[in-house]
């Protein structure tokens, strides 16, 4: 997580260390961002896994319905130890399910 932070640090010559990231314009377009590109009617008929963190709300157990009705053939995981950075957290167990397939 440190690392993925770091990335948004940026240094001009002579000048201090900042922050670079756009925050008023990412705060503009998270209704872009969280709202569901998908039609009604589009779906995608293949094996498709999704996985979500246990302790992350990101991905609630209603939303279920929603996934298989655009993914009829979805497996959707719950890493239990990882929060919203599954691929993170919980490396080991992220990888296991993705090889699984």
């Amino acid at each position: 997580m440190r690392h993925f932070l770091l990335t948004n640090l940026v240094r001009e010559e002579g000048r201090p260390w900042r922050w670079g990231v756009d925050l008023p314009g990412l705060t503009q377009a998270v209704p872009l961002l969280e709202a569901n590109p998908l039609g009604p009617d589009e779906r995608f008929t293949g094996p498709t896994l999704f996985l979500a963190g246990g302790k992350s709300d990101y991905v609630e157990p209603g939303d279920g319905d929603a996934i298989r009705r655009h993914f009829p053939a979805a497996r959707i995981e719950t890493l239990a130890s990882s929060g919203h950075n599954p691929h993170v957290e919980a490396r080991e167990e992220f990888v296991r399910c993705v090889l699984e397939g």
